[in-house]
């Protein structure tokens, strides 16, 4: 609030889980625990989401580029999670 009459806008993108190396190593750990394939494990964790899907990188960046567009100009002071709908513990 204080900045915005100088044009500034403070908006913090906070992705949960997403298809990245990193999830790809979990996902592959979570199939030789339960057993199963690479192919159900990702099937599984997809069907565990709200959504049904995990973001991806493209996602977020997605995300990013509406924010800095001209569409994404009255957003400010938010706080904005890109996590498939998962809600936040806390």
């Amino acid at each position: 609030e204080d900045l915005a009459p100088q044009g500034v806008r403070v908006v913090a993108v906070n992705p949960g889980p997403v298809a990245t190396p990193v999830l790809e190593r979990y996902v592959a750990v979570r199939a030789a625990q339960d057993k199963i394939s690479l192919e159900e494990a990702r099937a599984r964790h997809a069907a565990e989401q709200p959504l049904g899907r995990i973001p991806t990188p493209e996602d977020v960046a997605a995300l990013v580029a509406y924010l800095l567009s001209p569409a994404g100009g009255h957003v400010s002071g938010q706080v904005l999670h890109v996590n498939a709908g998962a809600l936040l513990a806390g």
